[in-house]
């Protein structure tokens, strides 16, 4: 059985005749911290963990040799918890104080932290967002298991800035997240087998079908702003035959894109 995080601590400041206020005191962190982690009460902020092989003469795989995907399963039924509020009762701010709890337990966790993002309005709460997003960055950063964490945060930040009248901020948050030429589904896709090719094909049709109709309705959303309503109504009839022949298949087509570009050949906006 793999030790936890905490006890692996423990043994490695014993081992170094270290009390638990003398490692709190290199780590510049509370004596009660140090006690937290070592009965597996919290994590170490992930940003603290270099700092901890440094003053252990360790590495950070060592300190990491724990049970990882027992965390990783605590935090995820964590954000499952709060998606029910978030999605289903439509409570974002009972959500926000499930992952927030989970964050006491799991400090600086950028799964937890992204879906704080989440839970937030882009133009009502983009203050909070530009407090929250750096955080996740930050703690995602280096880490390739927190890859679309790292994206993600700086996507709504991008979009927080914009809604506070910063572009300059906002092209610049878009500027940080790498280009993406292929994804990840899409070449399991090609070299998957069997059923697991089947499934993963068509999870990434309908990601990729989503931006389609995306970018259809930004285009269309510049026509009209630009005032040439014949090219929005043009890309708007496009964009409602794909809806149309979909959302026999997934209901959300029709119902995330489907009303809006009916509304622009119907000549309601």
């Amino acid at each position: 059985m793999k030790k936890t995080i905490g006890a692996r601590i423990r043994e490695l400041r014993l081992e170094r005749h270290m009390t638990q206020e003398r490692l709190a005191e290199l780590a510049v962190v509370s004596a009660q911290a140090v006690s937290k982690w070592e009965n597996d009460i919290t994590l170490p902020d992930i940003m603290m963990m270099p700092r901890l092989a440094v003053i252990f003469d360790t590495s950070t795989d060592d300190l990491f040799s724990f049970d990882s995907n027992k965390i990783e399963d605590e935090v995820m039924e964590i954000a499952r918890k709060a998606w029910v509020f978030r999605d289903e009762k439509n409570d974002p701010a009972a959500a926000r104080r499930i992952l927030e709890a989970g964050l006491e337990q799991y400090p600086e966790n950028p799964i937890l932290l992204n879906n704080i993002l989440t839970t937030y309005d882009c133009r009502e709460d983009a203050d909070e967002i530009i407090k929250v997003a750096p955080r996740c960055i930050d703690a995602a950063r280096g880490h390739d298991e927190y890859y679309d964490c790292y994206c993600d945060a700086y996507r709504i930040l991008a979009y927080a800035y914009k809604a506070k009248g910063d572009i300059n901020a906002a092209r610049a948050a878009v500027d940080a997240i790498p280009d993406i030429y292929f994804s990840h589904l899409s070449v399991l896709a090609d070299i998957a087998e069997g059923d697991e090719k089947r499934d993963t094909a068509e999870r990434e049709k309908y990601c990729q079908l989503s931006t389609v109709l995306d970018m259809m309705k930004i285009l269309v959303e510049y026509y009209m702003s630009c005032g040439s309503s014949d090219a929005a109504r043009a890309e708007a009839e496009k964009g409602a035959e794909l809806c149309a022949i979909f959302s026999r298949e997934r209901e959300w087509i029709d119902e995330c894109y489907g009303s809006f570009f009916k509304s622009i050949t119907d000549g309601e906006k």
